[in-house]
């Protein structure tokens, strides 16, 4: 009984408290089910985040994909950063390459990014979302959409972690490529340098992403066309690749082709197929087509086509069109883009514009599907215009021309340079077709716009050499203009045109040159002593380091781990120097505008510069034209020639005889050859303006393969008689006294010598003792010599004009580079006669051969470039005696880089240099000659000039052959250094005489009036 009563007590119980104990389990449930929701679609995200992170895309990771969406597509009210963090894990997923589903992934990544914009979170995970939506759409070829989401990526990260954090490499490292993509290469270059930055800090020169950054500032620069820059950088890239445990085929690709296309673009085509091979030995059936393989192989490909060999070239372009079309389908990106380079290979080199033609449209017709590559579609325009033009089809390709150019994102770069060029061609042909002059008018203005463009794009380049290839390769722009102009006048009759052309012709002239002395008037003028100093000492730097490379590779076995580590060096001083230029260029307006100034005389210029007492010649090659300009003070005279194949042998035929004389069998033809071509190249080039010649002095600024010749040698009259007599012959220095210059922009902004009582002369003469073999100071050519031996009379002058002149004599062993250095910017006068050695592959390496047993710091060859280190800024003269001072590589607009060229840039008015090697006594009778005349007041030209007529009076048959006496030419400031101490007395005794007389005449007058 008492156990059934306690039992129904305990039913009771339980029966009065079941509804709270129903309650709390249901309100209990209730919470726990809310918390599961949350709890369970985290655990869900961290698990699905393990497993993304280990690559696991089993059919279990999709499950729990699917889960995961299925709640956040509900809607439910869940916590925003678990709802957030849910939806980038999910578009990680669909972005993987195992899934590739980027439209999803976009999707999931835009609403992770919109749940924490609207709640304020800013963490890890937006800054990962908004990155990841740029790499999708870079990947799908939208760089202004990828550079959005990039920036935005980059600027969370640095304010979570500092901008100097290892987790803002890859933000940087993405945007630096999106950069590139969109065209943008001047913030793709810095945010390149920015991420080295960050690299050394954390002390990884290795690591892949230092690497990349080093391509991307490569690929950078060489889109800007600072291409002597991105080799370095592409160089280091290779050194650090190779050298670490890190493989990236890939990678691999887009540096060798980097390397190829720098050299290629610097016109070292030998090198640049070098490194072509090297990415063509990597290139195989295993290897998927990319853009970097695409690239490269193309790019070879069109190496072998400039070189003639279009078989291979058309070869290496198909197979990448068929593999490129098979791997990722006919309407990819990669398949399009290898399309656009089979079309440009029929159009350019194939000689078939129409089949490029029919591939250009079928490119336009699938792009028409999908317009996402802004980029490839003007590409692909172009060159569809291109072909149109070729084919006669001028108005549907001036059509797609005009398409390009009013895009409204189409930044300032090659693409929109290269476009207006066409424009004018296609606008000059319908001209020609259609007489209608409106089409003549808007080819000048479109003219005048490439160049206005142009010269925007050479002000972003930081390195001489890189201007001048950069020079040399788009001078037909300027070219246009001078076409275009002369075209005008002729049709309208009307000055303003001819004035307009020959100031675009200036412009075109030695520009390289004439902004390099500009940029050191800039620094001497607008600078601190102290930041110029450190800009010339990391100038200084590069030049050392470079002529380390230089020496090091052209070892029979070089030492390739030295090399790697000066390149880094170099590169590391380079960066430096840029940068401190951007803080110059933006902190000192006055020195940026003066060192940007791309500005050229006008004819007025040159007139008030020549004065009353010259003639002006400028010759200026456009295309099949020679144009020659002609300015005195009272004409401004043009004639225009056909520079014609015929007319360029006959110049160098005429070079062949002067420098390379018959003494022996063979003499008579060769004088009568002489006399022919020096009478008919004086006819066709001076024939048209000498009329107007108004003056015994002529200033002539040649252009192209002119500059190889000297003037004097032309005859201006026929020579009829039969004898063998060059002595007697009517050269043109019977009439002129010539000097020369680089333009006349040039010679109106070095500066005049001024005249002196006396003019004391830095004088260097060394030995050569001993067979100095050329080998051994590496060179590429030396007229076949094979050693240096003593020059025939060098100490004799050298003596003479010390004894002459006074002032500072080094001979033999005391003629070395160090005390050149230490004593260049002492004297009035320099006179260096020794020998000089060309290297026509790197002209910055030619050099000239001091005395170099036992000179401490120096290595007694003093290069090109060092030259422009040397301020020579006191000297009136330099004088150049040594053979082949004046010869070198010839680049178009920008004349002959040979080593006078430095000594402009160091601040003489005035080289006298050789145009080639004489290995006689001659050379040296007529420059002591030229000093006697020179101190009897006569201007450096006329002194020649008498000289040379002196030496001819005397000369016996043999030497009176140009070879002997017309190397020596005149560059630059012609005013005399000394005065005419004849007509000085000859004044100060008339003075005299006249003071006399009036002291005579007032005391007669007081003894009279007495």
């Amino acid at each position: 009984m008492k156990n059934i009563t306690l039992r129904l007590i305990i039913i009771l119980l339980i029966l009065l408290l079941a509804p709270s104990i129903v309650c709390g389990s249901r309100y209990d449930n209730g919470f726990r089910n809310e918390v599961n929701k949350e709890t369970d679609l985290d655990a869900m995200i961290e698990q699905l985040k393990r497993r993304l992170l280990l690559s696991d895309y089993s059919t279990g990771t999709a499950r729990l994909h699917r889960r995961i969406m299925d709640q956040l597509s509900r809607g439910e009210d869940l916590p925003p950063l678990i709802q957030s963090d849910g939806w980038y894990y999910a578009g990680f997923y669909y972005q993987s390459e195992t899934i590739n589903r980027p439209d999803s992934a976009i999707h999931c990544f835009t609403e992770s990014v919109r749940i924490k914009e609207d709640n304020e979170i800013y963490d890890e995970n937006l800054s990962k979302a908004y990155g990841n939506l740029g790499l999708i759409h870079l990947n799908q070829e939208d760089p202004a959409m990828a550079v959005r989401y990039l920036e935005e990526g980059l600027y969370i990260r640095q304010d979570l972690f500092g901008s100097g954090h290892e987790k803002t490499l890859i933000p940087l490292l993405n945007l630096s490529a999106a950069y590139i993509d969109a065209a943008l290469y001047e913030e793709a270059l810095e945010t390149a340098l920015r991420g080295l930055s960050v690299n050394s800090v954390l002390n990884r020169p290795n690591s892949p992403e230092s690497i990349k950054f080093y391509t991307n500032a490569g690929i950078a620069s060489m889109r800007m066309g600072n291409y002597a820059n991105s080799r370095n950088y592409f160089s280091v890239a290779y050194n650090s690749l190779a050298a670490g445990d890190y493989t990236d085929n890939s990678l691999m690709f887009s540096i060798l082709n980097g390397l190829g296309v720098s050299l290629r673009f610097m016109d070292n085509n030998e090198e640049a197929a070098r490194w072509f091979s090297k990415g063509e030995s990597l290139y195989n059936s295993d290897f998927p087509v990319t853009r970097s393989t695409l690239s490269m192989i193309s790019n070879y490909g069109f190496l072998l086509a400039e070189t003639g060999d279009t078989v291979s070239a058309l070869h290496q372009i198909n197979s990448v069109v068929e593999r490129a079309g098979k791997e990722y389908g006919t309407e990819s990106p990669n398949h399009l883009w290898s399309l656009e380079l089979l079309a440009y290979y029929y159009t350019v080199y194939g000689g078939d514009p129409g089949k490029g033609e029919e591939i250009y449209k079928r490119l336009e017709e699938s792009l028409g599907n999908t317009p996402w590559n802004r980029v490839l579609n003007n590409t692909v325009q172009y060159g569809y215009a291109r072909s149109l033009s070729m084919t006669g089809k001028k108005s549907e390709a001036l059509e797609r021309v005009n398409g390009i150019l009013s895009d409204s994102l189409l930044s300032a770069n090659k693409i929109k340079l290269i476009t207006l060029t066409l424009k004018r061609e296609i606008l000059s042909d319908l001209y020609s077709a259609e007489n209608d002059i409106n089409y003549l008018m808007i080819a000048y203005n479109t003219a005048a716009e490439a160049v206005e463009l142009y010269d925007v794009l050479r002000n972003d380049i930081s390195s001489e050499e890189s201007d001048i290839m950069m020079g040399s390769r788009y001078r037909e722009v300027y070219e246009d203009c001078v076409a275009t102009l002369h075209r005008l006048w002729k049709v309208t009759g009307d000055q303003q045109y001819l004035d307009e052309a020959f100031n675009y012709a200036e412009k075109a002239k030695a520009s390289s040159l004439l902004a390099s002395t500009r940029q050191l008037r800039a620094m001497n003028f607008h600078l601190p002593e102290k930041i110029a100093r450190l800009e010339r000492r990391l100038g200084s730097e590069i030049n050392t380091l470079s002529e380390l490379i230089y020496n090091e590779r052209s070892n029979r076995y070089p030492d390739n781990g030295k090399v790697s580590s000066w390149e880094k060096m170099r590169l590391q001083t380079q960066i430096s120097r840029d940068s401190l230029n951007r803080i110059i260029e933006r902190d000192y307006p006055a020195y940026s505008d003066l060192k940007n100034n791309r500005g050229a005389a006008q004819y007025r210029d040159i007139r008030k510069m020549g004065g009353r007492n010259s003639d002006f010649v400028e010759f200026y090659v456009a295309d099949s034209l020679l144009y020659v300009f002609l300015i005195n003070k009272s004409s401004f005279h043009v004639d225009e020639i056909h520079f014609s194949k015929k007319l360029q042998d006959e110049i160098l035929e005429l070079r062949a005889i002067i420098t390379s004389p018959v003494i022996e069998t063979g003499a008579r033809e060769q004088f009568g050859r002489f006399v022919t071509l020096a009478h008919s190249l004086y006819e066709t080039l001076l024939g048209g303006v000498d009329d107007y010649f108004s003056t015994q002095r002529l200033i002539i600024a040649p252009d192209n393969i002119l500059s190889y010749i000297p003037f004097e040698i032309l005859l201006d009259r026929e020579y009829s008689t039969g004898s063998l007599n060059y002595r007697n012959l009517p050269y043109l220095i019977d009439s002129y006294d010539i000097l020369y210059t680089y333009s006349g922009t040039l010679l109106k902004e070095t500066g005049k010598g001024g005249r002196s009582f006396t003019n004391r002369a830095l004088v260097f003469a060394p030995e050569y003792r001993g067979d100095i073999p050329v080998d051994s100071l590496m060179i590429t050519r030396q007229w076949g010599q094979r050693m240096l031996n003593p020059i025939m009379g060098a100490r004799e002058e050298a003596v003479y004009i010390s004894e002459m002149l006074g002032g500072e004599l080094y001979l033999d062993s005391e003629a070395t580079e160090s005390r050149f250095r230490q004593r260049a910017n002492s004297m009035p006068v320099i006179h260096l006669a020794m020998h000089t050695l060309l290297n026509d592959s790197e002209p910055m390496y030619s050099r000239m051969v001091f005395d170099f047993n036992d000179d401490g710091p120096n290595d007694g060859r003093l290069n090109t470039y060092e030259v422009y280190d040397i301020p020579v800024e006191k000297s009136k003269m330099v004088v150049l005696s040594s053979c082949n001072t004046g010869s070198g590589q010839l680049k178009t607009g920008e004349g002959v880089l040979s080593l006078a060229r430095g000594f402009f840039y160091s601040g003489s008015p005035t080289v006298i240099m050789s145009l080639w090697e004489v290995e006689d006594q001659s050379g040296s009778d007529i420059v002591k000659l030229f000093y006697k005349n020179l101190k009897r007041g006569y201007s450096k030209s006329k002194a020649l000039r008498k000289a040379r007529r002196e030496y001819l009076g005397e000369a016996v048959q043999m030497r009176s052959h140009p070879y002997f006496w017309a190397t020596l030419v005149i560059m630059g400031d012609d005013t005399p250094i000394f005065y005419n101490l004849r007509l000085f007395s000859g004044v100060l005794v008339f003075l005299l005489l006249v003071i006399a007389g009036i002291v005579t005449y007032f005391k007669f007058r007081s003894v009279k009036a007495s």
